[in-house]
């Protein structure tokens, strides 16, 4: 997960809990979708949390306890039901929608009534954002980054399921966060309010920069016109490791290893065997087989995988040997038919054949 520019360099601007909380909540969940994927596990960067730091002495004067800012905080961030009620013959249904989306929702949590003056987490603990406990980090070229590690289901064609990751990530890259990013090295605080009012609108918002402002001119105003302190980044996802350069460099080596051993062996068949008919024949078989085995693999699913190819390569030979021996073993009964066969054999090993026009079983 990088953050990009419009011409895709690397600009920066975002923070590591930014980045893991996009690949977590997002990404991974869209890669999830993705057919023949079983499992997208997140790497690097900090896991953002809400974090409640108690004060004893604000809990013992309230007489608080942990256990109740424990429960206090659960039962506040889920949802329940309250049946329905009936308003002019329409039937409402009814529920409590308890979902935290700041840190002012967890320090307005009511944790105990005494003397009917409730008592709120923000008086005895301080809630802040915070990272969780590391397990891990991702190193890119000396810097740490965030990303995810991509697991295809078990009997998937991995090459089909890294394209459809692919696809999805083309399809979800146009959705994801993007912010205006600024190079104080390259200027201040005051010239980025006076440039901002120039053009109509506010500079900053609250702590920060009015992201919404900033986008909204960038958008607007072509690339040409923006200052060089300032940036348009939006994440994306950019290959880490990537594995169909390997699966076509191998499979390629494999096909060009089969068609180069079909040629191989014959000339070699052509050679040794001597014979113009009996060659074709052995020879015919070669290809026939690897094309009849290619078609079985397409009816019965079976992907074409360095093992599959590889057995390919290795029958290839089996053929061949079982073709000359059955050839050879064709021409010289045939040559004892015909009475051919006498002249080619010595007078002392005549007697270990069976006269001519004899039939015998091959």
């Amino acid at each position: 997960m990088e953050g990009l520019d419009e011409d895709g360099n690397p600009t920066g601007g975002w923070d590591l809990d930014e980045l893991r909380s996009v690949q977590d909540w997002y990404v991974r969940y869209a890669l999830l979708s993705a057919e023949g994927i079983s499992e997208v596990a997140s790497i690097g960067g900090l896991v953002r949390e809400y974090q409640i730091d108690v004060d004893p002495h604000a809990m013992r004067a309230h007489g608080v306890t942990l256990h109740d800012v424990f429960q206090a905080v659960k039962m506040s961030n889920v949802d329940v039901g309250a049946r329905s009620i009936e308003i002019n013959k329409v039937e409402y249904f009814i529920r409590g929608l308890g979902f935290i989306k700041e840190v002012v929702d967890i320090e307005k949590t009511v944790v105990k009534v005494t003397d009917n003056v409730p008592i709120y987490v923000k008086n005895v603990a301080k809630v802040n954002l915070g990272p969780a406990l590391r397990r891990g980090a991702l190193d890119k070229e000396g810097a740490e980054a965030v990303g995810g590690v991509v697991v295809v289901r078990y009997g998937e064609n991995p090459l089909a399921a890294i394209k459809h990751v692919k696809n999805k990530i083309v399809e979800i890259s146009g959705g994801l966060p993007e912010k205006a990013v600024i190079d104080f090295s390259k200027t201040t605080r005051v010239e980025i309010t006076a440039f901002a009012l120039t053009h109509g609108f506010t500079a900053y918002k609250d702590e920060g920069l009015d992201q919404e402002s900033w986008l909204a001119w960038l958008k607007t105003t072509p690339a040409d016109n923006h200052p060089e302190w300032i940036a348009h980044s939006q994440i994306n996802v950019v290959p880490f490791y990537d594995r169909t350069g390997l699966i076509y460099e191998t499979l390629g080596t494999l096909n060009t290893a089969i068609w180069q051993e079909l040629l191989i062996t014959i000339i070699v068949v052509l050679v040794m065997v001597r014979h113009l008919a009996s060659s074709a024949l052995i020879s015919g078989l070669l290809p026939l087989a690897v094309l009849m085995t290619f078609i079985a693999m397409r009816l019965f699913h079976v992907d074409a995988n360095i093992v599959a190819l590889s057995g390919i390569a290795i029958a290839i030979g089996t053929m061949v040997d079982m073709g000359i021996v059955i050839c050879e073993n064709i021409l010289r009964r045939l040559g004892e038919v015909r009475g051919t066969g006498g002249k080619e054999r010595r007078n002392d090993d005549a007697a270990s054949y069976p006269p001519p026009f004899v039939s015998r079983p091959f």
